[in-house]
């Protein structure tokens, strides 16, 4: 496994179960399914907050990846990280 090799975190899952880490042992291969360990997005998400009828209601008015955004006439700019189990 050249990513293995590289360092990158291996993960594994048998009869399509939950995804688990890989530490130094690969153990028996068979009827494992392999993966790289996806890395998890961040993204700005500009919130804008409703009034009248909707009050109280988020909506998204500005999704962003890479630097914060400062075009963003919205309520609130916040960043999300995605969390992978």
């Amino acid at each position: 496994m050249q990513a293995f090799g590289e360092g990158k975190d291996i993960q594994c899952r048998y009869n399509a179960g939950k995804w688990c880490d890989v530490g130094n042992e690969t153990g028996d291969l068979e009827g494992y399914e392999w993966r790289i360990k996806p890395e998890p997005r961040e993204f700005w998400l500009g919130l804008h907050a409703e009034d009248g009828d909707n009050k109280g209601c988020v909506q998204i008015c500005k999704y962003s990846v890479g630097p914060k955004p400062d075009d963003c006439a919205s309520t609130e700019i916040i960043k999300v990280r995605e969390v992978l189990e």
